[in-house]
């Protein structure tokens, strides 16, 4: 959702090459117009889980952290570390992952 906000400059050669670039609202794409939009409404579902009890319940209390606070930032700091650790092992190897990103689509 947030990268649909920049594509269309960040990557101006495969949007004009798009259908999505003849539909813009006051000279501004629709796609980032749309990318917006979602990342408030998920910022304000996010903002409301985290502070409704009965959805998830807190993950700070005001007497201690939750198990699942560590939890989740045990999975967030896995993948950070898992990430990182592939790029450096790829790179080892010589193969280039940041050239399988910048290739649309990916397959």
């Amino acid at each position: 959702m947030a990268s649909a906000i920049i594509f269309p400059r960040t990557r101006r050669q495969f949007f004009d090459a798009s259908p999505a670039r003849r539909v813009t609202v006051a000279g501004i794409p629709l796609m980032s117009i749309s990318g917006a939009l979602s990342v408030a409404f998920f910022a304000y579902m996010i903002y409301l889980l985290w502070n409704d009890p009965i959805a998830a319940g807190p993950l700070i209390n005001s007497d201690h952290v939750t198990k699942e606070f560590w939890i989740m930032l045990g999975v967030i700091v896995g993948g950070a570390v898992w990430y990182v650790g592939t790029l450096f092992y790829r790179r080892r190897q010589g193969i280039d992952l940041d050239l399988a990103f910048r290739q649309i689509p990916i397959e």
